[in-house]
Formats: C-alpha cells, structure tokens, sequence
C-alpha cells in the first residue's frame, strides 16, 4: 500500500480469523470430494487401473482439495475481513476492532513505542503460531498514549525480518525476548493443549520486564498484521511518531 496525504490508509488486520479457518476447512473436504470424483473419471477412462482406481482417486483429489481451498481462502481474505483495522493518516493512527472498541494515538503528542521480537522456535506453540514456520520471526510494536494503547504485530521470514532487526536501522529498535525464559517444556507438556504460560515474576523485575508485559498483552489485546501492512505501519510510524 502506498502512503498519501489526502486520504486515510486502511489496514485490514487478522486475515486468518476463526471464521474464515472454518470456512476454509468446509471448503478443503468439499475441494478434496471434488477432487476425488475428478479423478476417480480420469482413472475409470483408463485401462489396468480398475484394481487401484479409489487409491488413485485419493490419492489424487488431495491436492486438487487443497488447491482449491488455497484459491478459495486467498479470494476470501481480500473481501472477508475479521472487523479488526488501523487507519493512518498524517495526524494519527486509529483502531477498530470488531467489537466496536476504538483506540487513536495522535501523532503530535508524546508516545511511548515499545518495540519486540522472538522466533518462533523453544517452546509449545498453539493457535496462529503453529501455523507458522519455526525459524520465522514475531515482530510486535506496542503504542501507548495516556489511557490509549495500540499492540501490533506480524510474522516475518528471516530475510525479511532482518530489514527491522539490522543493527544499522537505528531509527526504530526492537528487543530480542526469549520464549524459553517462560514456556515449560516438560515431558507432561508435550501431552497437554498448548497455553500460554504465567510469566515468573522474577522475568518482570528482570530487564526484560517491560517487553514480557508488552508480549503478554499482545497475547489478549494483539492484531496482526500482514507483512507488507507492517512495513507500512512502521513506516508512519518511522516519519510521523
């Protein structure tokens, strides 16, 4: 997206939300249905196949399934929002959320910018995150003006993380938190649902305190936010904060 002057930026945040998940669940067994029926014709015109025709079948209509519920998913995310969005423009930043709650931060006052990030790798993953590649990154921002509070986050490869993690980006810093300082990862663990964990408190009074209390807001309070929507985001943040 390309930022103007002459009219707000909308960013549409949560673009995995659990509504679209179930839709696209629905959608992959019916894909792989589809796919299966497609197949099973294809084999039935061939000869020799008849003792192999439903192991083929199946076998075939998966990835037909699964293409059709990825194409399906990527027209959903472009027309189904979750309700959850931040507009910039060059007096501020404000968000609505689907439950109607609105938070602005304006540009001319004074804002405290807590900046943090950690890989997504050392400890039990739930939700959003296991869908994510291990040896990405999160990179949260969090905004605080008086009584008004604004958590964004997203989740990055390695190459593009390193854009904001480069010692040479001076302007804005983010500080490397450890998910192993507070996730458990006992054999008990490993059969038990993933959840997020209480954090010692020891790990708050420690120096990485603030940012663990900025991380486990974002926990309740976080939208995420899509690569590229991030970059714009930080980019006002960068020109106007």
């Amino acid at each position: 997206m390309t930022m103007t002057t002459s009219s707000p930026t909308i960013l549409y945040a949560d673009q995995e939300h659990d509504r679209l998940r179930t839709v696209v669940v629905l959608v992959i067994i019916v894909g792989v249905y589809i796919g299966y029926q497609i197949m099973r014709g294809i084999f039935g015109l061939m000869e020799n196949t008849a003792d192999y025709i439903y192991v083929l079948s199946c076998a075939g209509g998966l990835p037909i399934g699964l293409a059709i519920s990825w194409v399906v998913e990527q027209g959903l995310k472009r027309v189904w929002h979750s309700g959850n969005s931040v507009k910039l423009d060059e007096t501020g930043l404000q968000l609505e959320t689907r439950t109607g709650e609105e938070q602005m931060i304006d540009w001319d006052h004074h804002i405290a910018v807590t900046n943090w990030y950690f890989q997504l790798s050392g400890y039990m993953r739930g939700g959003r995150e296991r869908r994510v590649p291990t040896k990405w990154f999160c990179l949260a921002s969090q905004l605080r003006q008086e009584d008004q509070r604004v958590l964004i986050f997203t989740y990055l490869p390695p190459r593009k993380a390193i854009t904001w993690l480069a010692e040479e980006n001076s302007e804005i810093t983010f500080h490397e938190i450890k998910p192993r300082d507070i996730y458990t990862s006992t054999l008990r663990d490993r059969f038990m649902a993933p959840t997020r964990p209480e954090i010692p408190k020891q790990v708050l009074a420690g120096k990485d305190g603030t940012y663990w209390l900025a991380e486990r807001r974002r926990w309740t309070e976080g939208i995420e936010l899509t690569p590229q929507d991030f970059t714009t985001f930080m980019h006002y943040l960068k020109r106007e904060a």
